[in-house]
């Protein structure tokens, strides 16, 4: 009913992506919340993984269960990764001299442990048996609605109609999450705590995200060339608008996308395997340089 093998790739990316945020100490930032935020970004995941094999297949049950599947792995994945290092903290191991964010509290966000419970070795099973189940209801719900979705939009192209709410939908994430990030800088508004840049910086992501979707919904002509237009400004703008911390990861992230694609324009489009795409990297510090003009306070 379902391909596993199929299945196996979105479920590593989903777990990798999880596990470097974990890496990152967003668990520990962020506290209890962070296992339902990483439940929602598995349902996130898995309606972008299934959503064209929901085209294909036209199964709900195949799209709930290949969500259940991602779910599934990305929460025994994570769970085994933190109950070795609860383990190791429990035994008096520094874990933090190799990943500098992973400190008992990272642990017990993960748990529902305190610190002092983490370094006297608790049960940690109970914790990690919630968060396994957080990911798989996560899982399931993407799958769900990806389907659901697909089927919707399938019944409407055979009548020849276009669903118009979800098209201005799509094109208004992008400012809606723009407007979010906004709403942070407005003073006396207190949302996110001590951890406001960190949330600002999530809002930055998904308005990025956002904004890649909307210029792929949009139609060909004045639609898509407005759009582009106003998103361009705002990508201009939002260099002066984030912090310190904000624009190294971004600029982090900007390295890393550039290497890819150097990878990709030698080795896939060209076929050549060579380590000259490494040339690439040279284009990276570039994006960050940029920040720092823009934003001459940062330097």
């Amino acid at each position: 009913m379902i391909n596993l093998r199929k299945l196996l790739r979105p479920a590593l990316i989903t777990f990798g992506v999880l596990m470097y945020l974990n890496l990152l100490g967003l668990p520990r930032t962020l506290g209890a919340p962070a296992v339902t935020l990483f439940a929602f970004l598995v349902g996130l995941f898995s309606f972008a993984f299934l959503r064209r094999s929901a085209e294909i297949e036209g199964s709900i049950l195949s799209s709930l269960l290949g969500g259940l599947f991602i779910g599934v792995f990305s929460g025994i994945g994570i769970a085994l990764v933190t109950a070795l290092f609860a383990s190791l903290q429990a035994d008096g191991g520094r874990v933090n001299v190799i990943f500098a964010q992973i400190l008992p509290e990272h642990t017990g966000a993960l748990t529902r442990l305190t610190k002092e419970q983490v370094l006297a070795g608790a049960n940690v099973f109970p914790g990690l048996l919630r968060l396994i189940i957080l990911f798989s209801l996560g899982g399931l719900l993407g799958g769900g609605l990806s389907s659901l979705l697909t089927k919707r939009q399938s019944s409407q192209s055979q009548t020849g109609n276009r669903s118009t709410i979800r098209h201005w939908v799509i094109l208004a994430l992008p400012f809606l999450f723009f407007g979010l990030f906004m709403l942070l800088k407005i003073e006396g508004i207190q949302i996110g705590g001590s951890e406001e840049n960190v949330l600002g910086l999530f809002l930055v992501f998904l308005f990025i995200g956002a904004a890649l979707f909307a210029f792929r919904e949009a139609d060909s002509g004045r639609e898509k060339t407005a759009l582009s237009l106003v998103l361009l400004v705002l990508i201009i703008v939002l260099p002066q608008l984030t912090d310190l911390f904000q624009n190294a990861v971004l600029g982090a992230v900007a390295i890393f996308i550039i290497m890819g694609i150097g990878l990709n324009v030698v080795v896939g489009y060209a076929g050549l395997l060579d380590l000259g795409y490494v040339a690439f990297l040279g284009l990276a510090p570039i994006p960050l340089h940029c920040s720092l003009l823009l934003n001459p306070t940062l330097s």
